[in-house]
């Protein structure tokens, strides 16, 4: 069981023509109700759980016992480095915006492929750490929360010598400043550039003309001399 993908080139995924590619409510696995999906790096749930006819299973390494009524009850405490479930149990695994939080990428990556059924699928987003979006959020104070740094390129190799998973399809992800949502903090300086980014963001969105980020969805495959 895996999402309507190619085996054998990276192609955008869309429902229709005119819709942007590869977003997540694409894929076809989330309509499937015999389908384990794995949503890491949870917190309330990074995509509408409601939408969707699979077993959500919700993850994250803070307790989130404000939204038992969004996990029905299907949410554990953990590291995603050492995930509590046994191997080939998911057909998909969803990783919207939190590689770049780990300290051990490789560490996840690997854990992913594990409890990966075969021909599961990892969907992930990253934010391109070139971007303006990505500059101005850890120039604010951000980069203690983003770790890591990551190109298109830097985490495809990152996938590809860490686990078996082949890229099939992957889509830029629009500049949204979505960072600014958040209620400043901080010193008075802080705040005032905080208010002057709000105002300004459809001008920071129109200037960014290079990809924000990227959304990518790798095929899990059967490692050289191992059976899973």
């Amino acid at each position: 069981m895996s999402p309507d993908v190619s085996d054998n080139a990276a192609v955008p995924i869309r429902k229709r023509p005119d819709e942007e590619a590869l977003f997540v409510h694409e894929l076809n696995v989330l309509q499937d109700p015999l389908a384990r999906v794995l949503d890491l790096g949870s917190g309330q749930g990074t995509f509408d759980y409601t939408a969707t006819a699979a077993r959500i299973v919700a993850v994250d390494n803070q307790n989130q016992a404000g939204s038992r009524d969004i996990f029905k009850g299907r949410f554990a405490q953990a590291d995603a480095g050492a995930l509590p479930f046994a191997s080939n149990q998911f057909d998909l695994a969803v990783a919207n915006f939190v590689f770049e939080h780990f300290l051990n990428p490789a560490e996840v990556l690997r854990e992913i492929q594990r409890i990966l059924k075969p021909e599961g699928c990892l969907y992930v987003a990253i934010p391109s750490s070139a971007s303006l979006d990505d500059r101005l959020f850890r120039l604010l104070g951000g980069a203690r929360y983003h770790r890591q740094r990551f190109s298109f390129h830097s985490f495809v190799r990152s996938v590809y010598e860490a686990t078996a998973m082949k890229l099939v399809a992957f889509s830029d992800w629009p500049a949204g400043f979505t960072w600014l949502n958040r209620q400043p903090s901080g010193s008075l300086l802080r705040r005032a550039v905080f208010r002057f980014l709000r105002w300004a963001r459809d001008y920071l969105i129109d200037r960014s003309k290079r990809a924000s980020g990227y959304i990518l969805l790798f095929k899990k495959g059967t490692p050289r001399g191992t059976d899973w």
